[in-house]
Parts: structure tokens; sequence; C-alpha cells
């Protein structure tokens, strides 16, 4: 049994060096949670080994310190202030409760109050862990596991104490549950602060993408001022050449149609720009917009390109409908899922190309004949970072963003369906 404690108080030690390092690279808060329960329980279970009872009132404040520290871990490992802040305010409430359990305590003398199976007291971590985990969070199942450990054999020593059982007495269920719940909660830590450095990354590339954007609009809204007014005297001067052409040559319908063409020219450019500095400028309010205007404006971005790649575009307005949200980010989605068509087209010199683009009530249809997606491909389309073009040309963040965007502004998903022929991406919007 000796051996054991020393193995025991050795291995606890590593567990609370181990998490205070953890914390200091990572200034993970669940960490120092963490070693503030273990020292606690750790001197708990010194002071009953040694037999040298302490004060009543000394033991309840130690329990009751764990307990705090068992709830602030609990919330803060298992995210319940950002994602669930409902239970988080019936956590705070528990803690309450044995915070209030104690100051009666204290003021009546009672101390009786916390001579309870810890098993019972305990056993609702469990459900708490196994709720998180049902929404989705997967580091929750370690909570559950090593809490599921560490109460089972715990309620194990209960029994022996309490209810005179006689199953190997001589066995410290409580001190091994503790060795493997906390081997599984360290490394349960260890695990989230993984998802949340990836996600700080992702973020970050994200805003870099944003900023890109931003800045792509930027440039463009000064192009847009500095071509405006040379375009706008370029086409007075066109006029004034008409005019005069007319006064003296008027036979002349070849300098006349050259000059009519060149007009409609320089409408076209300014006309261009326009649709340029409108697409990228950010969208201040939600607003109430026809889809079929939206796919317009897009075709005149994209438009002359895929002509020019000899790429036929077809629009099949079926049922027009209204969305109310932000026009401009629509149009980048649509836009973005347009450009990859066009880009399998080109890589897979597909003759007779086209994108047919359907549009019918509660969704739209972007649709390419460049053959199906891989097989081992389809999966990972929608992941961030994942990309099948050439190492430097895209960050894969296009079908990443799309999904977002249509997920957090539109309420609308986002699926592929493919055959041998051609490729299909559905935007389903919710009615």
């Amino acid at each position: 049994m000796e051996l054991f404690l020393g193995f025991y108080f050795g291995f606890m030690l590593v567990i609370i060096l181990y998490n205070l390092h953890w914390y200091a690279i990572t200034k993970e808060k669940s960490s120092l949670y963490y070693v503030g329960l273990r020292v606690c329980v750790t001197i708990m279970v010194m002071q009953s080994i040694l037999a040298t009872p302490l004060d009543e009132f000394y033991q309840v404040l130690n329990t009751n310190v764990i307990f705090v520290f068992v709830f602030v871990f609990s919330k803060e490992f298992l995210g319940l202030r950002r994602n669930f802040y409902r239970l988080n305010a019936f956590v705070n409430y528990a803690m309450i409760f044995v915070l209030s359990c104690f100051a009666y305590s204290v003021i009546t003398g009672h101390y009786e109050i916390f001579d309870k199976p810890y098993s019972i007291m305990t056993s609702p971590l469990i459900l708490l862990g196994c709720f998180v985990y049902s929404k989705g969070y997967d580091p929750a199942k370690y909570y559950v596991i090593a809490w599921g450990i560490a109460i089972s054999l715990l309620v194990i020593s209960d029994l022996n104490e309490y209810r005179g059982f006689d199953f190997y007495p001589e066995i410290p269920f409580t001190l091994i549950g503790q060795l493997i719940g906390s081997v599984i909660l360290s490394y349960a830590i260890s695990v989230k602060t993984g998802l949340i450095v990836r996600e700080k990354e992702e973020q970050e590339k994200v805003l870099i993408h944003q900023a890109k954007l931003a800045s792509m609009g930027q440039m463009i809204e000064n192009i847009s001022h500095q071509w405006g007014q040379p375009l706008n005297r370029i086409a007075a001067y066109i006029i004034n050449i008409q005019v005069y052409i007319k006064e003296h040559y008027n036979d002349n319908e070849y300098v006349i149609g050259a000059l009519e063409q060149s007009q409609l020219q320089l409408e076209y450019m300014s006309n261009t720009i326009d649709d340029f500095t409108n697409f990228n400028k950010k969208s201040e309010a939600k607003s109430s917009f026809l889809v079929s205007d939206v796919v317009a404006g897009v075709y005149n971005i994209v438009g002359p390109t895929l002509k020019k790649n000899e790429i036929i575009f077809e629009i099949a307005e079926r049922t027009d409908f209204s969305v109310y949200s932000y026009q401009n980010e629509l149009s980048q989605v649509i836009l973005n899922l347009v450009q990859n068509a066009q880009d399998v087209l080109l890589k897979r010199l597909v003759r007779q190309a086209k994108i047919t683009l359907v549009i019918e009530k509660s969704y739209i249809r972007v649709q390419d004949n460049a053959g199906g997606v891989e097989s081992d491909v389809i999966d990972y389309i929608f992941e961030p970072y994942f990309t099948t073009k050439m190492q430097g040309s895209s960050l894969g963040l296009g079908l990443y963003m799309s999904k977002l965007i249509l997920d957090k502004h539109f309420n609308a998903s986002i699926e592929v369906v493919q055959n041998a022929e051609s490729t299909s991406f559905n935007i389903v919007f919710e009615e």
C-alpha cells in the first residue's frame, strides 16, 4: 500500500506540473483550474492517509474549494459560457448553492451537511458532459469518460464506507479512479487547446482573406474615381466629333459608325467599373432583393471572361424570389461557384463547355458539364484550406466561406450533387 501511495502522490505531482507547464505555454484556463482541483484533492487525500484530522471548518472549506474548482473547470473546459448560456447559468446557480450551504454550516456549526457520499454529489457531472457532447462538442467525450471512471470507482468506495459492503476494502478504488481520470482529463485539455489553436489559425487566415478582398475593393474604387473623369471627357470629345462630322461629312457612314461604337465601348467600360465597385462595396444593412438581380450582377462581372473562354452561360429563371439579407454576400457566393465551374471546365478542356444557373423558388443551382467531382475529394470540398487547384494559386477558402455566409446570413445550406456528366451546387433557402 505504501508503494502505491508513493506512486499516487508522485504521479499527481507530475500531473500538476504538466498542467502548470501547459498553462504557461497556452494560457488555457482549464489547465489552471484543473491544477487547483488536483492540489486540493491531493491535500484531502494526504490528510486522510496521515490520520491527522483537521478542524471541521477547514475540512469543509477544502471540500467547498474542491467543488468550486470542479465547477469553474467544467465551465471552462466544456465552453459553457460561450456556447451554452442556460447551462452555464445553471452551473452558476449550483455553485452559489454550494457556497450558501458552506456559509450556513459556518454560521450554524452544522457541518454534517457535507458528510454525504461524494459519488452522489458529483454524479451530475457525467450528465453535464453527456449533454454537451450530444450538442457536437467532441472534447466532452473525454470529460464523460474521465468522470465516469472516477465516479464509478468512487461509488464502490462509498458503498464500502456508508453501506458496510465488503468488496475488496483493501483496494483504494477512489485513488485509482483519480489516477485514471487525471490522465484522461489532462489529455483532454491538450486536445481542447489544440482545437482552439487550429480555430485561431483558421480565423486568422479567413481574416487575411477578407482583408485581401477589402483591399481589392478599395483598389477598384480608386480606379473608378481615377478613370471616371477621363472616360467622361473622352465621351464628350466623341460627341463633339460626331456633331462635327454630321455637319461637314454627313455621308461618311464608316466614321459615324465607328464613333458610335466607341461611345458604346466607353459606356460599357464605365458600367463595368461601376459593377465591380458595387460588387466589392461592403453592405451596411440588410435589404430585400431579387435573386435574378444578383445573378445579373454576377454575369456582368464574369460574363466577358466566360465568352473569351468560349463557355456558354445559361440562366434558367423558373421562379424568381426575393431574399432579405446582404445582397453583395450572396453575389460573392454565386460568383465563387461560377468561377469554380469555369476553372474546372478549363482544366479538363471540356468541349462545348456550359454553365447553367437555375433560379427556382427557395433554391439556386449552379451546374457545369465538366463531369463529377472525384470520390476522394467530394467529402472535403467545404472544409477550410482544402483545394484541388495548383499549390499557391488558391487558399482553399472559397467554398468554406460560401458555406459560412449562407449559414450565418441567409439561413441557407449548400450541397453538391454529381453524376458522371455534371456537378451541381445547390443553395437551399429555408422557407
